[in-house]
């Protein structure tokens, strides 16, 4: 048994379960390692992370929330911007870095992305400095770059028995040079070729209306392969187009779907290190609304519209019931249901015994529901689990619950480790485990 291990598992019990949140691993885990309490984490913040999300509507469908990182917008296609009036300008490419009072008018080149953040130069000083590509608007007046959408070949010449230059895989900017009937000829892989226009998104796609170059404005009825349809029914062809106004919530998903993006928030998350833990993250967000109450009146109805998993029924009181829906919901009169709050947003199976005693994974209340406290010794479980191979608490869930007497003392856990599954047992509520 692993002894740095062992002191984690005695740290966790020690911690009160009313503060504790979920902690990841890795924050693309759907799964959290552990719970820790809130004030731990805030101590020994390391790293914060702000992860911008885009709520998108499609042809009218329901609205959901993805990250901006899904989706193309004209700053992907641009190397020049202009900056909102609310843009924050920032020497390092950190939101906790501090806001730099510099002039924003002008156009500013790009000089390059990093994940939600932009590299510029400053029109007149050419000083360098950050910003998030939300504050930032795509230069109207020039064609820029093409993104290659569907994995092609940098062709020799413009015609589809050329001899191929290089491969050119899906998510790549190529710089537009001209075009050539169904062609555009672009900067890649080194040097110059030609890529066909039905495997590019351009800033043609995002228009609203394009200028050409006998300076005429068009409204833009649909986008063909290398033309635009006007509202009149004209083709203008994109060799004639000099500068676009941009539609300013349109957005393209990765399978090019076209989106309308709604509203946008910010998911800030921080990376924390708890000692003889390790380093975690956590999501601060998730955590903002009702610090101050320990239970929340939720609706029922809003309650059951998601999927539920696990839910039980007090023996001694059929109207008192618990159930598991991202997050933990509890009713004493069978109508006005709680959250409680120190579950966050996690799932557990749920276990009443017939005496009235409550478990929801690995705690236990033996006052309705009032108080909790952990019932599992986590250093003798890992011992059971250990026989069975290596395990990681990083990676371990469980899934379902069973109690086989009155008091619960004899206890049934299937549990997960990453995609393993085991079964343990114990006679004494926890102290001490077997494997089945």
């Amino acid at each position: 048994m692993n002894r740095l291990l062992s002191i984690l598992l005695s740290s966790l019990m020690a911690w009160p379960i009313s503060a504790a949140i979920p902690i990841y691993s890795k924050r693309e885990n759907t799964h959290s390692s552990a719970l820790a309490p809130k004030s731990e984490l805030l101590k020994s913040i390391l790293e914060i992370v702000e992860i911008p999300l885009v709520q998108v509507s499609a042809s009218g469908d329901r609205l959901q929330w993805v990250r901006e990182e899904s989706l193309w917008s004209p700053v992907d296609l641009t190397a020049s911007i202009y900056l909102r009036p609310n843009a924050e300008i920032k020497k390092f490419s950190n939101v906790t870095s501090p806001n730099i009072p510099v002039e924003t008018n002008g156009v500013w080149s790009i000089v390059q992305k990093k994940n939600f953040w932009l590299q510029v130069k400053q029109p007149v000083s050419g000083d360098l400095f950050w910003v998030r590509t939300r504050h930032a608007q795509a230069s109207p007046d020039m064609w820029d770059y093409a993104m290659i959408f569907d994995a092609t070949q940098l062709l020799l010449l413009p015609q589809q028995n050329s001899n191929r230059i290089c491969p050119l895989s899906a998510n790549t900017a190529v710089k537009l040079i001209s075009f050539h009937g169904h062609y555009a000829k672009v900067s890649a892989c080194g040097g110059m070729g030609f890529v066909h226009l039905s495997k590019m998104l351009t800033k043609a796609h995002f228009a609203k209306r394009v200028r050409t170059q006998d300076k005429q404005w068009h409204h833009v009825a649909r986008v063909n392969t290398n033309e635009i349809i006007d509202t009149d029914y004209r083709p203008i062809s994109f060799a004639t187009i000099s500068g676009f106004e941009f539609e300013p919530k349109m957005r393209y998903t990765k399978t090019l779907t076209k989106v309308t993006a709604i509203q946008s928030r910010q998911e800030r998350w921080a990376r924390s290190h708890i000692k003889d833990f390790g380093f975690f993250w956590w999501n601060m967000n998730a955590h903002e609304v009702n610090e101050s109450h320990d239970q929340v009146r939720v609706k029922s109805k809003n309650i059951f519209t998601g999927k539920i998993f696990d839910a039980a029924t007090n023996p001694l009181n059929p109207a008192f019931k618990i159930i598991s829906s991202s997050g933990i919901y509890l009713t004493r009169d069978g109508s006005a249901w709680e959250k409680l709050d120190y579950f966050a947003d996690e799932n557990f199976p749920i276990f009443i015994t017939s005496s009235g005693r409550i478990f929801i994974g690995p705690y236990v209340s033996f006052d309705q529901a009032k108080t909790f406290k952990p019932y599992i010794r986590w250093e003798r479980l890992f011992s059971a689990l250990g026989a069975r191979g290596h395990f990681s608490l990083a990676k371990l869930r469980i899934s379902d619950i069973q109690i086989f007497d009155d008091n619960g003392e004899r206890i049934k856990l299937v549990v997960y480790v990453g995609e393993r599954s085991a079964s343990i047992f114990s006679e004494d509520m926890g102290r001490t485990w077997k494997s089945l």
